[in-house]
């Protein structure tokens, strides 16, 4: 095996070994609480959208690298409540993503 064929094998780990570690230094830069619940439900947001965008060719390789950065995230959580945290995170992936299918950001 060689070195090129390891990478495109482990792809989603090594991939998701990257997203834990942004994740936790992500939330170790935060410094307040207000702003690491900014950053999550940023980042809420964000995977909403793009669960919606891939919505019918999403594979379960989406749904572990959402679930490992937001591990990585609440590790490094210091400065706020991880439970607030991860209901901020949900409560934004659900709204983005019925926002999307309701086409709200459309003209």
């Amino acid at each position: 095996m060689s070195g090129g064929d390891f990478v495109y094998e482990q792809f989603v780990e090594i991939f998701g070994l990257c997203l834990l570690i942004i994740g936790f230094f992500l939330s170790l830069l935060a410094g307040s609480a207000v702003l690491s619940y900014l950053i999550i439900a940023t980042c809420g947001l964000l995977t909403g959208r793009v669960l919606y965008k891939r919505r019918h060719t999403v594979k379960i390789a989406a749904y572990v690298l959402i679930t490992v950065f937001l591990i990585g995230y609440l590790l490094g959580n210091f400065y706020g409540s991880k439970i607030v945290s991860l209901s901020i995170f949900i409560l934004m992936n659900l709204l983005s993503y019925h926002l999307h299918a309701t086409h709200y950001f459309e003209g």
